[in-house]
């Protein structure tokens, strides 16, 4: 795409966050969530800075930053808890909290559910190979591909 064009540059992150993390395409609108708040924290070479220190007149912390798409293990929230459920989940990290710094938006591999947590750990350098069906997320859809 042309340089000029920042949407256009936008989407071909986008495309290529999806392609790297063998993401299905329903997955796109977070891909580009998070591919815009990269974008927004770092430095660019036209304005001399970054667009949140712009904004807020101070640098943008960088260490909450993760590979999109990785796989992730994450606390579930309570209310998704019943006694002796396995409190901890194998996920797909897809977006980062624009309010909170340590709060990911994570989608569990099992049930499909989209949920929020603080507690995550993720594995940067595993990404999960859906199958050609991305309506439903089960574990015998995915195999894992390092």
């Amino acid at each position: 795409m042309d340089s000029r064009n920042p949407e256009g540059d936008l989407w071909d992150k986008c495309r290529a966050a999806l392609i790297g993390a063998r993401q299905p395409k329903g997955h796109w609108g977070r891909a580009m969530q998070s591919c815009n708040y990269i974008k927004n924290r770092v430095w660019h070479s036209s304005t001399g800075t970054s667009p949140y220190k712009k904004r807020f007149n101070r640098d943008a912390q960088l260490d909450n930053l993760r590979v999109w798409g990785c796989i992730c293990w994450a606390v579930l929230p309570k209310r998704f808890l019943k006694q002796h459920d396995d409190r901890t989940v194998m996920c797909v990290f897809l977006r980062y909290s624009e309010s909170y710094l340590k709060l990911y938006g994570v989608k569990e591999v099992a049930t499909g559910r989209e949920f929020w947590s603080s507690h995550v750990e993720f594995q940067e350098h595993v990404f999960l190979k859906p199958s050609t069906e991305d309506v439903h997320w089960s574990m015998r859809e995915y195999m894992f591909d390092p």
